[in-house]
């Protein structure tokens, strides 16, 4: 957690894999999630 890794910053939008930065997530978060299973986001009409 304290290494530097490239990262990606998930939230409601898409992204591609150039948008990687590097980052320590135990010196950049207090908390960090780990979703095991995860499905592909279904655009809204």
């Amino acid at each position: 957690m304290s290494q530097a890794r490239n990262t990606r910053l998930i939230g409601g939008g898409f992204w591609s894999p150039s948008q990687a930065v590097q980052a320590a997530l135990g010196r950049s978060f207090d908390v960090v999630i780990h979703l095991h299973q995860v499905k592909a986001a279904q655009l809204l009409p």
